[in-house]
């Protein structure tokens, strides 16, 4: 066997195998398990990102192979671990030049929390958002997917970088959004934590 070949069978490995599952409309679900074990590949699947896969992925009943990219982020908004930010506005890094009313905005800020943060800075927030903390930014991030309007949104590791404390405002805000459907994945194998979440899948 060529080294060529090797190399193929090597980027042709199963990482996922034999998984089937359904999560149910306003569920709140966790993905869980080692590194190594899928969590991100999943995810990516879920998202498009990843379309050499055996199998059926379907969101309302639809195939994501029938639809495209942009129909498809329409729905699902993600959550990066780390939210990217420019030296702007807080609000010019929530709304990214869509055209959104204040009504809408002012909804949105209520919703994660971010009434002080936006009265305290009305000017830029750095590179990196360098003036603001963690937690800030994982709000500015979910705020960001909210504008969306999704019915699904996916939360890449929320609060892994986080102190305890801003860990549970972050855990506290996802749970709260009970008008959306919501895919956490996650280090977080306390018992507890996991206990609040309708579903949990094990990788």
């Amino acid at each position: 066997m060529s080294d060529e070949e090797n190399h193929d069978n090597k980027i042709r490995k199963d990482i996922i195998r034999g998984f089937s599952n359904v999560i149910k409309t306003g569920e709140c679900c966790a993905i869980v398990g080692e590194s190594g074990k899928g969590k991100t590949t999943l995810v990516k699947i879920m998202l498009k990102m990843i379309d050499t896969f055996g199998g059926v992925v379907r969101i309302g009943g639809v195939n994501i192979s029938d639809i495209s990219s942009n129909q498809l982020y329409k729905y699902v908004s993600f959550v990066p671990q780390n939210i990217y930010l420019f030296n702007d506005t807080i609000k010019n890094n929530i709304i990214m030049n869509n055209d959104v009313s204040q009504d809408r905005f002012n909804e949105i800020i209520k919703k994660t929390r971010l009434e002080k943060l936006l009265s305290e800075i009305n000017t830029e927030i750095g590179d990196a958002g360098e003036k603001i903390s963690g937690g800030e930014k994982q709000r500015i991030g979910i705020a960001r997917a909210l504008m969306k309007q999704p019915r699904i949104i996916v939360f890449d590791e929320p609060a892994s970088a986080l102190d305890p404390i801003t860990r549970d405002v972050i855990n506290e805000l996802i749970f709260s959004l009970t008008d959306y459907t919501r895919i956490v994945i996650t280090h977080d194998c306390r018992d507890e934590y996991l206990k609040r979440f309708d579903k949990v899948i094990t990788l």
